[in-house]
Order: C-alpha cells, then sequence, then structure tokens
C-alpha cells in the first residue's frame, strides 16, 4: 500500500463513527452501506498494529463491584440454599 492509501485507511478507522468498531466490523460496514473497499481486514489490523492501536477498540464496560448479600435467619425457614 501506498502511504496515502494507508493515510486513507487510518483515517477510516480513527473516525469517531469507527472508533469503536473492530476492523471487521468496519470492513463489513463499509462494504454493506457503499461497497467501498480499502483494504483486507488483516491489512487494517498491521496498519493498526504499526500504529501501536491494537488494543480492545470497544467500550469497554468497568467492572461493578457488589457485596454479596448476607442472610440471617430468626425463625425456621426463612432462609433457604441451593445448589
Amino acid at each position: 500500500m501506498t502511504p496515502a492509501e494507508e493515510t486513507t485507511v487510518r483515517e477510516v478507522l480513527n473516525s469517531p463513527r469507527f472508533q469503536d468498531m473492530s476492523p471487521y466490523e468496519v470492513y463489513g460496514t463499509l462494504l454493506d452501506e457503499n461497497g467501498r473497499y480499502l483494504c483486507s481486514v488483516r491489512t487494517m489490523y498491521r496498519i493498526l498494529k504499526k500504529d501501536g492501536e491494537t488494543t480492545p477498540r470497544g467500550r469497554q464496560r468497568v467492572h461493578t463491584s457488589y457485596k454479596k448479600p448476607e442472610l440471617l435467619a430468626t425463625a425456621p425457614n426463612q432462609v433457604w440454599s441451593w445448589d
């Protein structure tokens, strides 16, 4: 690929519309919507790797911590447990 073509692919992958999508999703979306073919999916990954951007591109949900419920029985048949 020429440097100009690589720049075009970078601009598309880092555009606000596609910044949260994997190269597979970008590739499929571009082909489905307007038949646009920039390069192969593998080439998109190579370009991202060259720029150090191969970390997960989707939005990452933060793990919510929770406290294990404490059950206290004060009479028979108030707390049941199962496996």
